[in-house]
């Protein structure tokens, strides 16, 4: 199976949640490197539940995937790994999440709308 990588992650968002000017060219190609990695995520997430890669991504996957970058490039920067690593845990869990209800149409627990299933009903003999 390959997957084609397709840009989500947003260099803007990106730089606005570092607190780093657009203006300020000089980190975007090792921000990039992070939005590589972003964007291969979101690939690997989308291939369960859609063709990737995804021809219209939605404004909250690339705000996601932005986010994602973003921890990333933190935890690289920060000695604190073991709290930016958290984050990116965090991130991913969000993008997971929310490709399975958006793209896969299934709820947190992974029920989709047309699966609802039950065993017992009611008989009319309930106590």
């Amino acid at each position: 199976m390959s997957i084609t990588v397709k840009d989500y992650a947003d260099l803007q968002q990106i730089k606005y949640r570092l607190n780093i000017p657009d203006s300020d060219k000089t980190i975007d190609k090792k921000i990039g490197t992070y939005m590589s990695e972003a964007d291969s995520y979101v690939n690997i997430q989308v291939g369960v539940h859609a063709v990737t890669p995804l021809t219209n991504p939605d404004n909250e996957i690339i705000s996601l995937a932005s986010g994602l970058a973003a921890s990333i490039y933190n935890y690289w920067q920060t000695p604190a790994k073991d709290r930016t690593l958290e984050g990116i845990k965090e991130w991913k869990n969000s993008i997971a999440e929310h490709i399975k209800g958006f793209y896969g149409q299934k709820d947190r627990s992974g029920t989709s709308g047309d699966s609802f299933t039950s065993t017992r009903g009611v008989t009319g003999t309930e106590t």
